[in-house]
């Protein structure tokens, strides 16, 4: 599995996909703080797409067959010519990021004739999601303390804000009240 995009959602996924028992997982980001998050939570392979082409390492790393999921959480533009080079034929591409501008795809050589599937997602099923979350934190199996790299009061959101915008940051906790 590969997951393109390592904000706090894009971390979860590669510990939830580790508890599920994905072998390999790789983590693609420009942001090596986030990376860096993205190694505790047992990512496999850490790519900074600004030094590396995702592509050629993803082919290096999978002898050149390509990863069997691939997760877009970034919604950079940039990205979308990455993931269907990256996905193996018959693979599977979820899509959860938002690009700010249409794009263009080639649906042709890169999905139809590949017979790769995709799935947008836009939420979450909510019961299930809930129950299956609780089992695994519950089990041990997952542990999201890593992507929490930051808390604050609630009167000092703004600080908490700026460091959002600067990306060197996990989930933010913002306490009615004072730091717990």
């Amino acid at each position: 599995m590969a997951v393109f995009g390592c904000g706090p959602i894009g971390l979860m996924a590669i510990g939830v996909g580790k508890a599920c028992g994905v072998s390999r997982i790789v983590a693609v980001d420009i942001n090596d703080y986030r990376l860096g998050i993205a190694k505790e939570m047992k990512a496999d392979l850490i790519i900074n797409s600004k030094h590396a082409s995702p592509v050629e390492a993803i082919m290096d790393y999978t002898r050149g067959k390509g990863v069997d999921i691939v997760l877009e959480i970034a919604g950079a533009p940039i990205v979308y010519d990455q993931i269907f080079k990256a996905v193996r034929p018959g693979g599977r591409v979820s899509l959860l990021g938002l690009p700010a501008t249409s794009l263009t795809v080639d649906f042709s050589n890169e999905i139809v004739m590949r017979g790769i599937t995709i799935h947008g997602i836009a939420g979450r099923r909510l019961w299930q999601d809930w129950i299956v979350g609780r089992e695994l934190l519950v089990s041990g199996l997952l542990d999201l303390a890593p992507i929490v790299t930051h808390r604050f009061d609630l009167e000092d959101y703004d600080k908490a804000m700026d460091l959002m915008t600067q990306g060197d940051c996990g989930k933010i906790v913002l306490y009615p009240g004072g730091v717990e």
